[in-house]
């Protein structure tokens, strides 16, 4: 499923006025015009689930790996759009995957291994200003999806011998306080924070997915869609 966010790269570009220039990663330098998109790499590996806030892309990239090659899996890279920097985040000896940045912070979740589930996934999040790399989640089930805006950050977790589907989880770094959002008997998966609130899909209601919604100032929980079909990738 493609990020709600990954194609705000280009209206970024967009936004910025002709003419800078900045070193692309392993290429000559190159341009930003106005309307036109811009390959902020051009490694033959696959890169993939950009997000990208205050003048910083980054991504899921392949080229150490995707878990086709023993002892290699996804890193994280980003891109400063001021600096021309071009480098990794992480390339940890697991899967790095499914980046989110907000405020000069990037989550990410961390697969032990390249196996199916139980990955034993957890959520990492690194500080771009000092370069801090800190575990947000980390115990004996799958951390997936994490999204961060502000001092909130929210994942999706499966304990494979505690819960009978995906629930949904919040941390606020300021306080160091964990939320559990959402554990209803069925699955949540997907979630996106923004300032108090937290949106995701779920299937509880026996239909093929419907969006709900959480106040954290409140500790109220809502119903946003619940029409037939599908209803997926809220943000």
């Amino acid at each position: 499923m493609r990020s709600g966010k990954s194609l705000r790269i280009l209206l970024v570009l967009t936004l910025l006025a002709s003419g800078i220039v900045f070193a692309s990663g392993g290429s000559a330098s190159a341009s930003i015009t106005a309307n036109e998109p811009l390959n902020l790499t051009n490694n033959p590996a696959p890169q993939n689930r950009g997000d990208v806030d205050d003048g910083v892309a980054v991504w899921q990239d392949g080229r150490n790996g995707t878990c086709g090659d023993a002892g290699t899996a996804w890193d994280i890279w980003m891109h400063d759009f001021s600096t021309g920097e071009d480098r990794a985040i992480t390339t940890a000896y697991k899967k790095q995957e499914v980046p989110r940045i907000d405020d000069r912070k990037v989550v990410s979740q961390s697969d032990q291994d390249c196996l199916g589930s139980p990955n034993d996934s957890n959520i990492y999040m690194y500080a771009l200003d000092n370069g801090d790399m800190t575990v947000i989640a980390k115990r004996a089930a799958d951390q997936e999806v994490p999204d961060v805006n502000g001092e909130r950050i929210v994942w999706a977790e499966y304990d494979y011998e505690g819960s009978t589907d995906w629930d949904i989880y919040a941390y606020d770094l300021a306080t160091e306080t964990e939320t559990l959002v959402c554990d209803d008997s069925s699955y949540q998966y997907n979630p996106r924070v923004a300032g108090d609130f937290v949106v995701w899909e779920d299937d509880r209601n026996d239909e093929d997915g419907d969006i709900w919604g959480y106040d954290l100032a409140t500790d109220e929980e809502f119903e946003i869609c619940g029409e037939s079909g599908y209803q997926w990738n809220p943000v």
